[in-house]
């Protein structure tokens, strides 16, 4: 929606006084240099002029956050209206006034059906009704509805135009969701409190087997997801919504954020600078003192998430995990069921895997320490195995070992802190890491890396050849041949997060892209569907769109949104031409206009801070519960020496 943008004047000029007019109209007591005097004192007789103005009154009112708010809200409001009626369609505006009507008459409808439910007056349960919505008629109402649609209709516009689209696209991806990925899910109890007595079923390690196996033999990521115990995503390939990441439990959602930081880089320098980058470290390494970024260096280098990830991302070992399908011996407690002695009974006998809970005590006289032991779920093999490799809140690699010499795909060479190793990898190349979580265990790859979409670091998805050209004639499109050629991270990131154009012919082009997996390409509503919800996320997460595009029509020469200087003056009644020797010095000295103008730059900053503050916080927290871990490990593996 590329309209040109009207001038238009807001002029505000409310002038508060007493006076006793009995025709009711409210008229200034006296005027000073043309100025609305707000109140007199009558004594004795005698009246007394106090010349405090309605500008006065406004400027000390805009010393206090709640009239400031207030006062934003009124100017706004003339903004977005004057705004609308200059940019929208008549057509759209007649129907946004009919809506307004018919949600009043559906307002009224609903009052009145409320009423009777509660035995209410209906005029004095629509009054409430009236008053709960801040206005005091229906007249009122319906004027704010169709205010409130004009605006929603100019923000969605806005959003939707291309430029400021990817504007948002990349806030988004460098504050909320960096990270796109797969996972599978086999189901445990991880022991989240004691890290070392996490439990597996005998229906958990027959899954953990079955989908090692799958990859040993070749089977791609996709078609081992269907055998994930996260049902809304097996059908989808394992892949999950990039825009629910806030909701991820910590180690699944920072366990990417650990491979960016300390797979991809070794010095500390780099790995604060990318820590900055992502909101692991609260820190503005653009704006902060000197002082402050060495503050913050020093405190990530402390920081229990960098002593335990300092060395890298270690390995577990698959051919420990493989265990799991050997036999019980006569060593373990519980044997009694399997084993005479040294000789094994010849009847159904249980893999490791498969071993179960519960023994026949009487038939077996297991008792004392063994019977103790036994009893103590964790003492199984099979959870001795989980325990020493996979119950860790570490995001790790799979080292195929001795495996790798027969596997033909599946398979990745990359540096670790456990050196140089052949890991588990999807079908693409991607090495795949496991993240436990306290619904159990997650197998994950990489799908988009918004900082790093194609190359050659350990969490760069690799992509085929068929995907970079088809994303790369996405971005001639957008942006021409040259950026075609050459495109940067942002280009790539616009292009893989591309919305849907009606006006599109050959649907293959979004094969590749956000909105066209998994067969989504093939069909213009599942491509309009798609691309609705990540428009939808992503001004979800703009929660402050509304001040963006204040700051964008208002304020265009200090907008990231705005080339130029097409945008709308405001003046207050306090702007006199003979006053000022031009409007931009009007700007830099009323404490109205630079209220209003604070108010909203300092709300778009406290939304950029508010976020980036609580990804730290959840940072830290994660990286406390690494240490806790670490040191509970420690602990036991000390005692049992």
């Amino acid at each position: 929606m590329k309209k040109k943008l009207a001038m238009v004047t807001l002029l505000l000029a409310t002038a508060i006084t007493a006076t006793s007019c009995n025709n009711g109209e409210v008229k200034p007591i006296k005027t000073d240099d043309g100025k609305s005097v707000i109140f007199s004192l009558k004594t004795d007789g005698e009246t007394t002029d106090f010349y405090y103005t309605a500008e006065d009154l406004l400027a000390d009112l805009s010393d206090s956050s709640a009239a400031t708010s207030k006062l934003y809200s009124e100017v706004s409001r003339q903004v977005f209206t004057q705004y609308a009626l200059n940019t929208l369609e008549e057509k759209k505006i007649e129907s946004l006034k009919t809506e307004a009507a018919d949600e009043v008459d559906e307002f009224k409808e609903d009052c009145e059906t409320k009423a009777k439910e509660e035995g209410t007056d209906y005029d004095t349960y629509l009054e409430s009704a009236l008053e709960g919505k801040g206005v005091e008629t229906t007249e009122e109402l319906e004027a704010l509805f169709f205010y409130e649609g004009l605006k929603e209709e100019v923000l969605e516009d806005y959003l939707e135009e291309t430029g400021h689209y990817n504007y948002f696209l990349e806030k988004y991806l460098n504050a909320y969701t960096p990270f796109q990925v797969k996972h599978i899910l086999v189901a445990a109890n991880t022991a989240d409190t004691n890290f070392k007595d996490g439990t597996m079923t005998a229906d958990n390690a027959r899954k953990l087997l079955k989908i090692l196996n799958g990859f040993i033999d070749g089977e791609t990521f996709e078609t081992l997801a269907t055998e994930t115990d996260d049902t809304s995503s097996a059908n989808n390939g394992g892949v999950m919504p990039f825009n629910e990441a806030q909701n991820y439990v910590q180690e699944f959602r920072f366990a990417t954020y650990a491979q960016e930081i300390f797979a991809n880089h070794t010095t500390l320098d780099d790995r604060f600078n990318v820590a900055a980058k992502l909101h692991i470290v609260d820190v503005d390494l653009e704006n902060d003192s000197e002082q402050e970024i060495a503050k913050a260096k020093e405190e990530f280098a402390n920081s229990s998430l960098y002593s335990v990830y300092k060395d890298g991302i270690s390995t577990i070992s698959l051919e420990t995990i493989m265990k799991l399908e050997g036999d019980v011996t006569s060593a373990m407690a519980g044997a009694y069921n399997y084993y005479d002695g040294a000789n094994r009974k010849e009847n159904d006998l249980p893999t490791i895997a498969e071993q179960p809970y519960e023994m026949n005590v009487d038939k077996y006289n297991c008792e004392g320490k063994l019977n103790e032991m036994y009893y103590e779920e964790y003492q199984l093999e099979r959870n001795k195995i989980f325990n020493s490799t996979l119950n860790t809140h570490q995001v790790k690699y799979i080292d195929l070992g001795s495996y790798a010499a027969t596997m033909t795909a599946n398979k990745a060479v990359i540096n670790t802190a456990d050196g140089e190793k052949t890991v588990l990898a999807d079908e693409y190349g991607n090495p795949i890491f496991v993240a436990l979580a306290s619904t159990g265990i997650h197998f994950m790859s990489m799908v988009w890396n918004a900082n790093n979409p194609v190359g050659e670091s350990v969490t760069a998805p690799e992509l085929s050849t068929a995907a970079l050209d088809s994303l790369k004639e996405i971005i001639k499109a957008q942006a021409g041949d040259e950026a075609a050629a050459n495109p940067t991270t942002k280009l790539y990131n616009q292009a893989y997060f591309t919305l849907f154009d009606d006006k599109t012919v050959d649907l293959a082009d979004y094969q590749y892209t956000y909105i066209g997996r998994n067969g989504a390409y093939k069909s213009k509503s599942s491509l309009k569907a798609n691309s609705d919800s990540l428009l939808s996320a992503i001004s979800s997460y703009v929660s402050s769109l509304e001040y963006y595009v204040f700051d964008a029509i208002v304020y265009g020469e200090n907008s990231p949104l705005v080339e130029g200087t097409n945008y709308y003056d405001l003046t207050f009644f306090d702007y006199n031409e003979t006053d000022f020797a031009s409007l931009e010095e009007y700007k830099a000295n009323s404490e109205l206009y630079n209220a209003v103008k604070d108010f909203v730059q300092d709300s778009l900053k406290a939304t950029d801070e508010s976020f980036a503050t609580s990804v730290a916080s959840a940072a830290d927290t994660y990286g406390s519960k690494l240490a806790r871990e670490q040191e509970v490990k420690d602990s036991a593996a000390n005692w049992n020496k």
